[in-house]
């Protein structure tokens, strides 16, 4: 026995037995299935087919009159300023009634938190509508999962996927998740969810920092889900992680390095935590006439740029001000012994011609590391651009090593290059030259230009699949070489990593495909597997730095006044922050279609229901 009506409705069509067949002839079973709720579906998707002006929403909008969708309209745009700004749902009575005031007319319903939190929701569930609509229609998708603990010390996942949209790669926030437990399966069932959430399945790479809850060989995130039928996912390992490890690996046995950062942080310390310092410190500035800036912070999650920050400050801007009021300080009768040992300390290590040439040293590298890492955090870093911020880099530390240039060049020159002279001057403060410092300072230029940063990213050259991506670089081809350049790309190996990609991260026959990336090459027809292959690499997931910035709106979002807001709404009011459009390009017109035209019982009172009220009061 069959439902005629249940087989033309494909809502209807999964587990239900009288679309697959039923043997079964008893008039319960019939009754039964005539009640149930896809066949009721089934039903009034039939009737609207005969009738579409009896489809709800049609219905909905027939009974919706100009005056009450313009206060929606309103209303809408209210609480999206209330979401998209991140403050809490309990200022939108207060907006409101400063609307009001301003002669704007929005009613006397829905003005408290409840409504705006609702608005907010229906506004979440459109973006997300959009987003899957995109990501299905994506040849491959990429996620960047990390974690991090909430105001509320919850230990949240947040992910974001990557895809190809108008021929351009593209970074959307998909969700955040509650972490079950802090190991790969925990991980695992967070990302699951956060795809679950949206309506996506299909993943082709993976692109996570170094823990190994995410990149253990057995138990780490990519791991699992390998095993769990996604033998062609790639995992790859964030550049800008990759990076700042190398280049620690570089210089962390560098005795003065540790000296340099205790100066930098103590000094921070020093003037944050002491108005009276800091104040003190700028009325020195003034005396010299120079400028002077607050001392910057070492700790932050780069800590190459906050350390080149720090350099660039101290150097360029605080040397002589800083020099000058830790001076006094030693000298002071009034301040205390502690605060007097501090200031000697520094002024000696201030003072110093070995400590300047190695900062000095230490800035030139790092202003080179300083560009190479924002590079990686970009959204739009792909293989090609990296390998090309990676080789720009190498350049300039080699330059640094055999050219005269840089900050150390320009310092040298001022105080007239290291000798015999027992002193030196530079900017007003005497230097002090303890031993032979020229032949320390070249084998520590030979020592950091020749380090082994380059070798953290070997894997570029030897990972199967990101070789085999190579063959869509064109500065990677051969040249000046025809026989070579005819059979790139021609080796089995590479060509077999090429064809298990394509075939494995596609959604149907390579026949089938189709992508404005072959849009844009013009071979759709004649090479889709390759065209298959560049959406691939392009939407490659280098970097996770799009992780950090959303756990940074997240703390403004759950601030401490907030704790309790629970991880749905903390997910929606990210998707909104992050994804939502500008406040003056929101339209909220479909948003409020989809509030007025809710099953019964979903809507809540209608926008003139307290006017109503009142009216019939008076």
């Amino acid at each position: 026995m069959f439902c005629k009506v249940c087989i033309d409705c494909p809502k209807s069509r999964d587990y239900n037995a009288f679309v697959s067949g039923t043997d079964s002839f008893r008039l319960q079973t019939i009754k039964s299935h005539a009640k149930s709720e896809k066949h009721v579906l089934a039903e009034n998707v039939a009737r609207v087919r005969e009738n579409p002006e009896r489809a709800p929403m049609n219905v909905a909008m027939r009974h919706m009159t100009a005056g009450v969708r313009e206060k929606l309209r309103k209303l809408f745009r209210t609480a999206y300023y209330i979401g998209k700004r991140q403050l809490p749902f309990s200022h939108f009575a207060p907006l409101c009634q400063l609307q009001e005031l301003n002669g704007v007319t929005l009613g006397e319903t829905y003005i408290n938190d409840h409504p705006c939190k609702n608005f907010l929701s229906i506004i979440d569930k459109c973006l997300k509508e959009d987003l899957a609509e995109e990501l299905n229609s994506a040849n491959a998708v990429s996620v960047m999962p990390d974690g991090s603990c909430d105001s509320g010390v919850i230990e949240e996942e947040i992910v974001f996927v990557k895809y190809l949209c108008g021929g351009v790669p593209v970074t959307d926030f998909l969700s955040l998740q509650p972490v079950p437990n802090a190991t790969g399966a925990g991980v695992k069932s967070a990302v699951e969810a956060a795809f679950e959430d949206v309506g996506v399945e299909k993943v082709a790479s993976a692109g996570t920092d170094g823990a190994s809850v995410n990149t253990g060989n057995k138990n780490g995130l990519v791991a699992l889900m390998k095993e769990d039928g996604m033998p062609w996912l790639i995992g790859i390992w964030c550049v800008a992680h990759l990076f700042e490890r190398g280049l620690l690996d570089a210089i962390k046995e560098e005795a003065g390095l540790g000296e340099i950062k205790d100066l930098l942080q103590g000094m921070y310390k020093h003037y944050h935590y002491s108005a009276k310092a800091f104040r003190e410190l700028r009325e020195v500035a003034v005396a010299l006439e120079d400028k002077v800036l607050k001392p910057v912070n070492l700790l932050g999650t780069r800590w190459a740029p906050h350390m080149y920050r720090a350099l660039k400050v101290l150097i360029g801007v605080n040397f002589r001000p800083l020099y000058t009021h830790f001076d006094h300080t030693a000298q002071s009768n009034t301040a205390s012994a502690t605060m007097v040992g501090r200031a000697r300390k520094i002024i000696n290590q201030l003072g110093s011609m070995k400590l300047l040439l190695l900062m000095h040293l230490m800035l030139d590298i790092l202003e080179a590391a300083n560009d190479l890492s924002l590079h990686f955090q970009r959204d739009k870093c792909t293989l090609s651009s990296a390998s090309d911020a990676l080789a720009t880099f190498a350049i300039n530390i080699e330059a640094l090593r055999h050219g005269h240039q840089g900050n150390l060049h320009e310092f040298i020159l001022d105080v007239g290059g290291p000798g015999a002279d027992r002193q030196r001057q530079w900017r007003d403060v005497h230097l002090t030259i303890v031993g032979s410092v020229d032949a320390a300072l070249h084998e520590k230029k030979r020592r950091y230009t020749e380090s082994s940063v380059q070798n953290r990213f070997n894997h570029f050259d030897t990972d199967p699949i990101l070789d085999a991506a190579k063959i869509l670089d064109p500065t990677e081809w051969p040249r000046n070489d025809v026989p070579a350049l005819a059979q790139y790309g021609g080796s089995r190996k590479r060509m077999a990593c090429i064809q298990g990609l394509c075939v494995k991260t596609s959604n149907g026959p390579a026949s089938a495909i189709s992508g404005n990336v072959e849009a844009q090459l013009n071979c759709k027809d004649d090479f889709p597997n390759l065209c298959l292959l560049a959406e691939v690499v392009v939407t490659f997931p280098l970097n996770t730095a799009c992780c950090e910035r959303g756990f940074s709106y997240m703390k403004k979002i759950k601030t401490d006044w907030r704790s309790s807001l629970d991880p749905a709404t903390l997910s929606m009011l990210l998707r909104i922050t992050l994804g939502g459009c500008a406040i003056e390009n929101f339209d909220p017109d479909r948003a409020v279609d989809a509030f007025w035209a809710r099953e019964e019982g979903q809507r809540a009172r209608r926008a003139e229901y307290m006017e109503r009220q009142r009216a019939r009061r008076d």
